[in-house]
């Protein structure tokens, strides 16, 4: 397992443990972060107040609504260019400029739905059933967010549980676990199937079993049902009973209390990133992205998690980039 961190100027560093933020500053990265925004925001705020008085100052009957045109055409620029490497896309004439296909899409809802801190049980929570179908019936989701938070949020019964049903009904590609709540250091990431083999039959504990009974009555019952077949497999689960050690237990009984270090023990993660300290058109970053070898490549800032790009999708818009360039 890769546990480099390559930057964008080409040097490696040791990331800091799962759920630590790097600490280089007096100020913790997240306040570190938010200073630099809102320093940013003043000086674009005071270039502009200072424009629009220089021209009423100059030439006192020029209308308000000018002096404003005034101000922010200089202040624009400076906006603009705080944002420019973090813009998705921009469109030009008529002509749209796209980095947005470089980018995975991340949905983050399931996990929230699915999570034992935040619903022990579903019996009666129709909300979850609707978020549970909605992402299942979304082809275009390619990665699944979850939030380790703290060590009481996740249970494994639960990471497991995702696991299974986004490997038997989606085209999700990987898992991509963070923790620290807001923060979201970036852990690691695996497949569906990866994750479902290695929390799917632990000593003593036989996860996979009980999920297959499961889906197994399911498809067997005669009632109708409102709910979709997903829907119906989350409903039993946490009424189910398992089977440990030989004896019958509850989901509560069964679980493990999942943070990052115990995730990290259990499941072969990828947790190469590139630090994103250039613009996605840099030559060297994109280098950087390409040369990872993955099919999915995280952008951090600080160890938290921006971005994931899609290297096949950066690869075939850097080339199209270059072809057109050649025909110029």
């Amino acid at each position: 397992m890769d546990n480099h961190v390559v930057t964008a100027d080409g040097a490696q560093a040791v990331p800091p443990p799962p759920g630590r933020e790097r600490d280089d500053g007096w100020l913790p990265p997240g306040w570190r972060r938010f200073a630099r925004i809102a320093l940013v925001c003043y000086v674009v705020v005071a270039v502009f107040g200072v424009v629009y008085g220089i021209v009423r100052l100059i030439s006192p009957d020029t209308p308000a609504s000018a002096a404003v045109i005034w101000g922010l055409c200089a202040a624009g620029p400076l906006a603009v260019a705080f944002v420019w490497d973090r813009l998705t896309g921009f469109k030009v004439l008529g002509v749209e400029f796209t980095l947005a296909d470089s980018f995975a899409r991340i949905d983050a809802t399931l996990a929230t739905a699915l999570s034992a801190s935040e619903n022990q049980y579903f019996s009666g929570n129709e909300a979850i059933f609707q978020v549970v179908d909605r992402v299942i019936a979304n082809p275009s989701i390619e990665l699944l967010e979850l939030n380790l938070r703290t060590t009481q949020y996740w249970w494994s019964t639960r990471v497991y549980l995702q696991a299974a049903l986004v490997a038997d009904y989606t085209n999700i590609q990987r898992l991509v676990f963070v923790d620290g709540d807001a923060q979201r250091h970036y852990v690691g990431m695996a497949s569906p199937g990866e994750v479902r083999r290695a929390l799917g039959q632990l000593p003593g504990l036989n996860l996979e079993l009980a999920y297959r009974q499961i889906q197994q009555e399911v498809r067997q019952a005669q009632q109708p049902s409102e709910l979709s077949e997903v829907a119906r497999i989350v409903y039993s689960w946490s009424a189910s009973a398992f089977t440990q050690d030989g004896q019958a237990v509850s989901e509560d009984a069964a679980k493990t209390s999942m943070s990052a270090e115990l995730l990290t023990q259990r499941v072969k993660l990828e947790t190469t990133t590139v630090e994103w300290t250039e613009p996605l058109d840099s030559p060297r970053l994109q280098a950087l992205v390409l040369d990872k070898g993955f099919r999915f490549v995280p952008l951090t800032e600080n160890g938290r998690l921006a971005r994931v790009v899609n290297t096949e999708n950066f690869a075939r818009r850097i080339a199209s980039q270059a072809v057109r360039a050649s025909l110029r």
